[in-house]
């Protein structure tokens, strides 16, 4: 499935994310991937904290509560970094580096909309 990620205010975050499901994808997510191949965003459920180790790009990273709602935010981050656990969060989305400029901001909302099955 695709799904589209847009902000409280409309703007388009990503038009083609997955979500990583099941153990392997969940455990190889971006990792030896040079850049976002055929997806503009990964979502993780049930996740508060990534790493970047083997993986060979920067990454922007949304940390979401249950409410969709926008709880930390990593501008950036560069491999074989972790993340510290973000308490309250529930969901991970990591997009390319420099996606989020200033489009998003610590309590906006996402919402996270299915495009394609």
């Amino acid at each position: 499935m695709r799904y589209s990620l847009l902000t409280q205010n409309g703007d388009k975050l990503a038009q083609s994310a997955i979500i990583a499901e099941g153990y392997f994808q969940r455990m190889k997510g971006l990792m030896f991937q040079r850049e976002f191949n055929g997806l503009d965003a990964m979502i993780f459920k049930s996740c508060n904290g990534i790493h970047t180790c083997f993986m060979l790009m920067s990454i922007d990273v949304l940390f979401l509560n249950k409410k969709n709602e926008v709880v930390k935010i990593y501008k950036s981050l560069r491999p074989w970094r972790c993340t510290r656990f973000v308490w309250g969060a529930n969901k991970v989305i990591e997009l390319p580096s420099s996606t989020l400029d200033e489009k998003v901001q610590i309590g906006d909302k996402l919402e996270i909309k299915c495009i394609s099955s």
